[in-house]
Order: structure tokens, then C-alpha cells, then sequence
């Protein structure tokens, strides 16, 4: 046994836990919440401790550093990883000078420092660590303006040999800036640079580092990026090329083939994107390997798509197939369904004609939603044609923002419909929850509901019937329109039908006028104002009261709504309704465009579609 994890044996017997250790030859001991008492006795050379780490003991001190050190840390010390406290809380040193110089006699063989919630700005230089240092790792630190420096002639201090440091990763620095990359730029062994927080650093201070040239950070092979601004996606130059580098990692906003090329980053090897938009399948078209969980589909995924790592490609007409776990499609065409076919697993939800609960296919590992129907009940209240309806749009409609028809079979007394499976549940309920949503998660909403809605009025279909509890959330938290059994297929796309949640009726559906597919702009906006607020814009006590301020729009606005939601907002609901704003012009709005952190590329193409 070469280590060992004590997270639960802080009451375990020292003199027990002493004799097992000792037997065993441990070298490594990760131990949660406090150090015993006696470490130096659970083995019989001090010098065969490899790794010592110390993050989850929150009561380290100054003191308890240099009795660690004195007693406990020695020659065969690999990689310590400690937990501090920041100065503003201490109001005193944690890391000293005298420490670290100890530290570098004492562990002449540390090779990985790990310090997280540390105050580093009382030490002038990074060259005050230990110089046999590969690795050095800084979490939710602070490090003052010249630490990086490795010129010992810009202080005065006293000269140390500069540290050949092959790894940096900085995880949460608050405080890192142009000055420190700049500084970067000459550590010589740096091959591997992670940077999870950058608000601190210029789009001008990327572009003066990053090569061609002398004093750049040419010589990386591993570089990682978290959170960027477009700007300073743009500064970093990767469309250009950047000999060298091996393994790329981007997270946190557009990625568009103009920015990255990897046909021109020739010795790019692994490519991993997380929460990245991708525009265009096309940017990845040269990568050997990438990686991209938190954009991957689903278990479920739709029909006539199938994966290729992260993104999806067409596949041939006429095969509908559903991927389950293993990429393997599922024919639905190809075989009819019965209820032996699946595992009924717990429900999902309850209506007025049945249930919906969670299932999967047993031959493939499928995981769906099997939204079952009693045929007495739907004879009865009289709405066999809305089922039609339904099964017959929602089967035509692909779209990464609407859910996902796969099948129906029937028996003797019910109706059962394969449904893709939406884990994170009814927009309604997270509402409920969340109380009201951010700009940014609204945003996110509204775009993804107009391209879906614009893909739909594209094919002739009205939904009618948008509101929180026909909107369901998918794997990444992305919506998904469902409940088409209001939706109408109307190739003249006008209608007079009265139907729709009161709260979302529009005044000319009120009013009993035909209508169109502006029905559903009405719905969005009162969407975008309830997600915001928390309520829907018209919502009285009354029912009458509510048909008098939808008419006469008696919109009022809180000050949690800001100016930009506010235009988009008064822009759609407009009692006429060719005055509305067209989902085109909705998508491509700057409150929208300002905050919207869509995953899925759009289906629509805005450019390519009139103005309604």
C-alpha cells in the first residue's frame, strides 16, 4: 500500500491506526479535519512521507506550519498541499519568508505546492520557493503585483535562484493582471498554464503574449483558459495559429471558426470546450480529440442526429433513430412498441387524462418519457383530436428546443406516447423555486424559445399555448417546448379558435378576431416579463379584471426589470398585433445578444428569413 485516505477516522485509536500503518509501510497520508497528534510515530522514518495534504483543516496556522515543518515534513516530501487563511481575516502572515527558506533546506525533493485561500502578497517574489518546484498550484489566493517577476534585479531583496516552475495553475486570483502574464512570458520551463479567472487581465495585455516572438508564452504545450470576453478571445490570436501547443481547454463563452482554427494550430492534439456556443460545427473539423461534456446530448437525443463526440451531424432520411448511452440508434419505425418493452421507472408528472413517468427501453438502456393516456377519459371530455394533433406535428418537428416525438403504440384502454426525457423538469416549477430569474438566464430563454417558435412557424405551426408549464428544462438546462395538443397546423395560419392560459391570452383572441402566428410573440413576451418578475404582467384577482388590462395593455414595469428588458418586453406586447417584433428581430436583439448564454447553435438562420 503506497497511500492511504483517513476522511473518517479522526476518533479512530492512534495507537491502533499507529501499528496498522507502520505494518503496512504507508507513505502518503491524507487525513480530513485535524492532524494527529502523533505523526511522527505512525511510521519509523519521517523522510518516507511522499505527500502531505492539509486542505480541509481549516485551523492552520502560522505555528502549526513550523511544527509541521520541525517534526513532521522531510527529505522524501513530494508535493504538500496546504490550506490558509486570507491576511483581511488573520490580520497577520501566513507564509513566511523564514518558513519557505526552511522549507527549501528541509524538502530539497518538493516537486507539487498546492495553496488555496492563502495571502501571498507579504512575500516580494515566487523565487522564495522551493527551486526543485515543477508544479505550484494557487487557489482563491492573493498575490502581490511583482510575485511572477523572475529577474532578481528588479527588487531589491535579497537574490534567490529563480524557480523552474513547468505547470501553473490559477484557480480564482481576484488580483492576477497584465503585469503578472507578462511575467509569464519569461519563465522558461513553462510548458502547461491554467487560468481560471480573468477580469483582471486586457485584451491588449493576451495579445502582447502571445506568440510570434521572444518574450511570449511560445513555449506552452498546455494551456487552459476559463471565463474570456470576446475581446480577449479575439486578442489570443488562435485563428492565427500557435506553434506548439498540444492541449487547448476554453470554457465560458462563443466559440466561432473565425476565432478558432484548428487547421491552423498544426501540433493541436486535444481540444476540450466547456459551456462554450458553438457556431459552427466546422470549428472542430481538424481536431484529432475533443472533449466537450457539458455540451454532449443527453441520454436521449433526437431522432435522425446522431453524435459524433460533442456535436450532432444529419444522418440519412427515413432512418429515425433515438441514441441511447452507447450511440446505438433505435429504429422506431422499424419495430412496433408494446408496454413489455419498457421499464417503468417513477413518475414524472399527473394530468387530467394520465401520467407521464420515466421508462426505459430494455434493450438498449433508452431512457425516455412515457406519457400514458386513458382512451375513456379523452372519449369522454371529447379531445381525441388534440391527441391526433399532437402525434402529428410533434413528429415533424426537430429542433434542439422543442421536445421530442419518437413513437406512440396503444393498447385495449390506453394510449402511450415515447417522449424524449427532459431530467431538469417544468420550467414552472423551477420558477417556483428560483422565485424570479436573472437577466442572463431569461435571456437564454427567450432566445432559444424564438428560434424554436421561429423553426415552427417555418412549418405552418401555431403553438398557442406558451407558459411555464408547457416549457420544460433539459440536460445543460436548456428549454424545450411541449404540450403541443393546443398547437394547430394551419397552412392559411389563421384561426379563431379561443384557446391558451388567461394569464397569456392576446387582445385579439379576447376579442374573438381571427388570429396567426402572433399569438405567439404575445406569449413571449408575457414569458419574458413573468420570468423576470416572477408573475405575469396582467394577473388580477378577477377574471374580468384581467380581460381589461390585457386589452387595453396595461403594462407596468417594477425597477427589477431593466431597460433593456423593458424594450423587448413593450416591443411584443403591443395590441396589434403586426406591430409585435418578429422572432428575428427578438433573437437578434442587443438585451438578448447582451446576455444570452445559449449552448446549441441556432437551427434557423436569422438572415435567411423575412420579417413577418
Amino acid at each position: 500500500m503506497a497511500a492511504l485516505g483517513c476522511s473518517t477516522l479522526d476518533y479512530f485509536p492512534e495507537n491502533v491506526l499507529i501499528d496498522i500503518l507502520s505494518y503496512l509501510n504507508v507513505r502518503e497520508l491524507v487525513r480530513n479535519s485535524r492532524v494527529c497528534r502523533r505523526w511522527k510515530q505512525l511510521v519509523k522514518d519521517q523522510r518516507l512521507w511522499r505527500a502531505v495534504d492539509l486542505c480541509t483543516w481549516k485551523g492552520m496556522t502560522s505555528r502549526v506550519l513550523w511544527v509541521l515543518l520541525r517534526q513532521y515534513l522531510g527529505h522524501g516530501l513530494r508535493c504538500l498541499r496546504l490550506r490558509g487563511l486570507l491576511l483581511s481575516v488573520r490580520r497577520g502572515a501566513f507564509l513566511t519568508e523564514s518558513w519557505l527558506q526552511a522549507l527549501r533546506s528541509k524538502c530539497p525533493r518538493l516537486r507539487r505546492l498546492y495553496l488555496q485561500h492563502t495571502d501571498l502578497r507579504g512575500l516580494h517574489s515566487c523565487r522564495l520557493l522551493p527551486p526543485s518546484l515543477q508544479v505550484l498550484e494557487l487557489s482563491f489566493c492573493e498575490v502581490p503585483p511583482g510575485f511572477f517577476a523572475q529577474d532578481p534585479e528588479t527588487d531589491g531583496k535579497a537574490s534567490t535562484s529563480a524557480v523552474a516552475i513547468e505547470t501553473l495553475v490559477l484557480n480564482k486570483v481576484p488580483s492576477f493582471s497584465d503585469q503578472h502574464l507578462r511575467s509569464l512570458c519569461t519563465w522558461k520551463q513553462l510548458s502547461r498554464l491554467e487560468l481560471g479567472d480573468l477580469s483582471r487581465v486586457s485584451a491588449g495585455g493576451l495579445r502582447s503574449c502571445v506568440p510570434p516572438g521572444a518574450q511570449t508564452l511560445g513555449r506552452l504545450k498546455h494551456l487552459e483558459l476559463e471565463t474570456w470576453s470576446m475581446k480577449q478571445m479575439v486578442a489570443l490570436g488562435l485563428g492565427k495559429g500557435w506553434p506548439g501547443l498540444e492541449r487547448l481547454t476554453l470554457g465560458g463563452n462563443e466559440v466561432i471558426p473565425g476565432l478558432l482554427s484548428v487547421s491552423r494550430l498544426q501540433d493541436l492534439r486535444w481540444l476540450r470546450l466547456r459551456k462554450c456556443r458553438l457556431n459552427q460545427n466546422m470549428v472542430l473539423k481538424c481536431c484529432r480529440f475533443a472533449e466537450n461534456k457539458e455540451n454532449q446530448e443527453p441520454r436521449v437525443v433526437q431522432a435522425q442526429v446522431a453524435c459524433v463526440g460533442p456535436f450532432r451531424v444529419g444522418m440519412n432520411p427515413g432512418s429515425h433513430a433515438v441514441t441511447g448511452p452507447g450511440r446505438v440508434p433505435v429504429r422506431s419505425n422499424s419495430k412496433k412498441f408494446s408496454i413489455k418493452d419498457f421499464d417503468i421507472g417513477r413518475p414524472l408528472g399527473k394530468g387530467k387524462f394520465g401520467n407521464v413517468y420515466l421508462a426505459r427501453e430494455r434493450k438498449l438502456k433508452v431512457i425516455v418519457a412515457l406519457k400514458v393516456l386513458f382512451k375513456s377519459q379523452m372519449e369522454k371530455e371529447g379531445v381525441e383530436h388534440q391527441l391526433r394533433r399532437e402525434i402529428e406535428i410533434q413528429s415533424h418537428l426537430k429542433h434542439p428546443n422543442i421536445l421530442r416525438f419518437y413513437n406512440y403504440f396503444h393498447d385495449d384502454t390506453r394510449v402511450f406516447l415515447i417522449l424524449e426525457y427532459a431530467p431538469r423538469g417544468e420550467m414552472y416549477k423551477e420558477l417556483q423555486r428560483c422565485g424570479r430569474f436573472d437577466d442572463q438566464r431569461t435571456a437564454t430563454y427567450m432566445e432559444e424559445l424564438a428560434d424554436a417558435l421561429q423553426y415552427c412557424h417555418e412549418k405552418k405551426v401555431i403553438h398557442r399555448d406558451i407558459k411555464p408549464e408547457n416549457l420544460l428544462l433539459g440536460y445543460r438546462g436548456e428549454l424545450k417546448i411541449a404540450d403541443f395538443g393546443w398547437s394547430v397546423h394551419a397552412p392559411s395560419l389563421r384561426r379563431r379558435t379561443m384557446c391558451g392560459t388567461l394569464d397569456y391570452l392576446p387582445p385579439e383572441m379576447i376579442e374573438g378576431h381571427t388570429h396567426d402566428e402572433k399569438v405567439d410573440l404575445w406569449c413571449i413576451g408575457v414569458l419574458c416579463y413573468e420570468c423576470l418578475v416572477g408573475n405575469p404582467p396582467f394577473e388580477t384577482a378577477s377574471h374580468t379584471e384581467t380581460y381589461k388590462r390585457i386589452t387595453k395593455v396595461d403594462l407596468q414595469f417594477p425597477k427589477v426589470v431593466s431597460d433593456g428588458a423593458r424594450d423587448l418586453i413593450s416591443k411584443l406586447l403591443r395590441h396589434s398585433p403586426s406591430m409585435r417584433l418578429p422572432l428575428r428581430s427578438v433573437i437578434e436583439h442587443p438585451w438578448v445578444k447582451a446576455n444570452s448564454r445559449r449552448v446549441l447553435p441556432p437551427v434557423c438562420n436569422p438572415q435567411a428569413v423575412p420579417h413577418h
